[in-house]
């Protein structure tokens, strides 16, 4: 018991490095008392986001309602493209790992659950699943800076 806690522990301490660079999280990314907008994003067992590419403002504060219509574990991260790989690479040796962080949720089958995301930075920002074998079969979703 004691060697899972500590492999749970030093992976988490592990991606929160990887996901915010070493720095603090308001560096990447601010939460917000307000969204500009809410999107229902959609999870499924085809390897795929209801949405492929999504357009988003500078500043823009997004809240993502999330939910896995599928049969099998899926999750959310957002990242830079950067961030993402290192992580995926990371989720290959260690499958079954859990998300609930700032920009990171994994769900079962018929959860469903929120990230309320701030565009602060574009720095190649997807959102993808890391399950292993997910994103290679295209569960991932572009960021695209948009001025409306």
């Amino acid at each position: 018991m004691k060697k899972i806690t500590t492999i749970t522990i030093t992976s988490s301490l592990l991606f929160s490095a990887l996901a915010f660079g070493g720095g603090t999280h308001s560096e990447h990314h601010q939460a917000s008392n307000h969204e500009d907008r809410t999107l229902a994003i959609t999870m499924h067992d085809n390897m795929r986001y209801n949405l492929k590419n999504l357009d988003v403002k500078q500043g823009e504060t997004i809240r993502f309602q999330i939910t896995n219509k599928g049969r099998i574990p899926h999750e959310f991260t957002i990242g830079s493209k950067d961030v993402v790989l290192a992580h995926k690479k990371m989720m290959e040796s260690m499958p079954g790992m859990i998300h609930d962080e700032p920009n990171s949720i994994t769900l079962n089958p018929g959860e469903s659950g929120e990230i309320i995301w701030t565009f602060d930075e574009f720095d190649q920002l997807e959102a993808a699943c890391l399950i292993p074998g997910h994103y290679e079969a295209g569960m991932r979703m572009q960021f695209i800076q948009k001025d409306f």
